[in-house]
């Protein structure tokens, strides 16, 4: 592969209010470049720049602010009182994994008769649904179902476990998209009558809140004279793996969540985490939400995607390093099909958009196929997405069923585009980036019409090229420890805090060496720069980079190697 052009129209450079950043930088005492890069993420005063600088999870919000929180709450304590059967219901992903074993934990810690189940992706399908409760899968005697990052549209399940006498509490973050099932509660910070400004949690965030609320109305029962009183601060491991891979905004209380979770991960005290960050081959004690992202996410979710999600609950729930060890590397194994199978996926969606070019042209990419694994097309519906910078579906088919995944793109609301096709779907749900349908084979044409004709209607006026944001300009002089401690506050990076990006100019490769396959190691350095400096950089996926380049975008991270940390460059564009 070729270096990436990057021309500097191509950049959006931010130029931050100048003022804005002399008073924090007076108020706060720090750097200036650390006010800049405030001011770019809307930082502005004082105490949003000390609530964003010092996440505390004493800044998050009451939970008694999410709807119907009270009703569950009492349910779930009535069931502890009485020692009802309680079913934890989840779903295949990351955060339905971490929501469940969340959960579960929690009511084992303070006495309840609880158990879980996850439904098989390919065999059952997601959420809850009316053949979990007729069929046996949900035991007779259960006396409360607790759905956990789903549920909001399983109006009929819900009324069958009525009929069964079962009741049901509904946790779940997603779109609501029809009306509310009739449950004991429905807590869901998306519900449109919900006032608490919780909308941007994860599912396994809703159930944080939702053992928040449930811990202090058993203190108040004096429930803890008998139990101990469980350390929900320890619990945050889980809730950092599940916000950062449903890739939700780290901002507010996901930011104070993840950035807890991470301090939790690397102490490493749940055995679970510890054996993924080895089979992923990562070093202990340096974990950020990159590494969430892209090696331990990744592993986890391939339970769910080609085998069953359970594994990795077991693997989270692990008690001993022996056994999170087998589970790892199971997870591990099955990670690297699924990258096999991805591979696989995406050549023939690349073949089928060559031979019909035109597909690519539209205003959205619907494409379906019977060889899909149902497992991986949203994998590949993301990178589809980017490569090409419009909304993508994919549907992989089975006999009359189409099982569908989409991935949107900033802009566009693929939610509200699948409200317009609701006629032609049998079942839709997600959010405004990623959503899943079940359609059939005979109405995918139809469908392909009223979602091109719902994106084309949301982009009348055009869709924002994509542009590399840049905070600032920096000499490579600049590049030291102490910037990489102002760069450590902003931390976790992710949706919402972008990692920081920065430019230098008229640049000397003074280095350069090929890695792997596709890498490159460089050594960078500014000639006119006083004093003089080189900095180590990397730049992957590119094998060809020029001896010279006028512009060079990069990230700045710590690269660990051998138990000594270098400072390194990651390159995002360089011309």
């Amino acid at each position: 592969m070729g270096y990436m052009p990057c021309m500097e129209s191509d950049l959006d450079i931010l130029k931050p209010d100048r003022q804005c950043v002399e008073n924090l930088t007076a108020v706060l005492q720090c750097h200036p470049i650390l006010s800049a890069l405030l001011v770019n993420r809307d930082i502005v005063d004082h105490r949003s720049a000390i609530d964003f600088l010092q996440p505390s999870l004493g800044n998050l919000r009451d939970p008694h602010n999410l709807c119907d929180i009270a009703a569950a709450v009492s349910r779930i304590c009535q069931a502890i009182e009485n020692n009802e059967k309680i079913l934890v219901f989840g779903d295949y992903d990351v955060d339905g994994v971490t929501a469940t074993c969340l959960l579960t934990e929690f009511l084992e810690e303070v006495g309840a008769m609880v158990s879980y189940y996850i439904p098989h992706r390919l065999q059952e399908g997601y959420s809850l649904n009316p053949g979990h409760v007729q069929n046996g899968t949900v035991a007779s005697d259960t006396g409360l179902i607790i759905t956990v990052d789903c549920g909001v549209s399983s109006r009929q399940a819900v009324a069958a476990a009525a009929e069964a006498g079962i009741d049901v509490i509904v946790t779940d973050h997603h779109a609501v998209t029809e009306p509310l099932p009739s449950a004991v509660a429905v807590v869901n910070p998306n519900r449109p009558d919900c006032p608490s400004g919780l909308g941007g949690l994860s599912g396994v965030g809703v159930v944080f809140y939702l053992i928040i609320a449930l811990r202090k109305e058993l203190r108040d029962r004096q429930h803890f004279a008998s139990h101990p009183e469980p350390n929900l601060k320890k619990r945050c491991d889980l809730v950092a793996l599940g916000t950062v891979a449903d890739m939700v905004p780290l901002v507010g209380e996901n930011r104070v969540l993840t950035s807890v979770g991470l301090e939790i991960i690397n102490s490493g005290v749940r055995p679970g985490i510890s054996r993924l960050i080895a089979v992923s081959h990562i070093q202990g004690g340096h974990i950020d939400s990159e590494d969430i992202a892209y090696r331990l996410a990744p592993r986890l979710n391939a339970a769910g995607r080609l085998n069953h999600a359970s594994d990795a609950v077991e693997l989270l729930r692990a008690g001993d390093n022996a056994a999170a060890a087998r589970l790892a590397e199971t997870l591990d194994r099955l990670n690297t099909r699924r990258r096999e199978i991805e591979q696989d996926t995406c050549r023939s969606i690349t073949d089928m958009l060559t031979r019909s070019p035109d597909l690519a042209d539209r205003p959205a990419i619907v494409l379906a196929d019977e060889t899909w694994h149902p497992g991986i097309i949203g994998i590949a519906a993301a990178r589809l997405a980017r490569q090409y910078h419009r909304p993508v579906f994919l549907i992989s088919l089975s006999g009359d069923i189409g099982k569908g995944s989409g991935r949107g793109i900033p802009g566009v609301d693929i939610i509200g585009c699948l409200n317009a096709c609701a006629p032609v779907l049998e079942r839709y749900g997600g959010h405004p980036m990623a959503a899943g349908i079940t359609v059939t084979n005979r109405n995918i044409r139809k469908f392909r019409e009223l979602f091109e004709a719902a994106v084309q209607k949301q982009t009348a006026r055009g869709v924002p090229p994509e542009r590399l944001r840049v905070d600032c300009e920096l000499r490579l002089s600049q590049i030291q420890p102490g910037l990489m401690e102002l760069l450590a506050r902003l931390a976790p990076f992710g949706k919402g805090n972008p990692e920081p990006f920065f430019l230098a100019r008229n640049v000397a490769v003074t280095h350069s060496k090929t890695v792997g396959r596709h890498h490159t190691r460089l050594t960078l350095s500014q000639p006119a720069d006083t004093p003089h400096k080189t900095v180590n950089a990397i730049y992957f996926n590119t094998t060809q980079v020029p001896e010279k380049a006028r512009l060079v975008v990069f990230a700045l991270r710590w690269n660990h190697w051998r138990g000594k940390k270098v400072i390194q460059a990651v390159i995002q564009s360089m011309v």
